[in-house]
């Protein structure tokens, strides 16, 4: 299975985290029973510049802050505000590439706008 997980970079610093972490942690709030170790991971930067920003694999499945393996692979210096919630559910997540604009090869969602799988996610139609 594959993953689009989102950050808003208006909450955490997203272009400070990704490139300087080969394992990353990130919020999953959602379907925490359906994650698999080797699924397929797409980091979605929210905001004006929003896109697929990563691409990793998931190493470990969704658990709360306070219980993860590699508690200083959270980033949580990189928090605009205050941090995340200890028992917030988080993945973690394997870093195999990371394009943090067009001319890097970021996938903007423009480029997902008129793509007949993706048009129609919830992502897509409400930024």
């Amino acid at each position: 299975m594959a993953w689009i997980l989102q950050g808003n970079p208006n909450r955490f610093d997203i272009d400070g985290y990704l490139p300087n972490s080969p394992f990353i942690y990130w919020r999953a709030p959602r379907q925490q029973g359906e994650f698999s170790v080797g699924d397929r991971a797409f980091l979605w930067r929210a905001g004006e510049s929003a896109g697929v920003v990563a691409v990793g694999r998931i190493r470990e499945l969704p658990t709360a802050r306070r219980s993860v393996s590699r508690p200083d692979a959270l980033g949580d210096a990189l928090w605009a505000s205050a941090p995340a919630d200890p028992s917030e559910a988080v993945v973690g997540v394997d870093i195999e590439e990371v394009r943090l604009t067009p001319a890097e090869g970021m996938l903007g969602r423009e480029a997902l706008k008129n793509h007949p799988e993706f048009r129609d996610a919830r992502i897509i139609r409400s930024p």
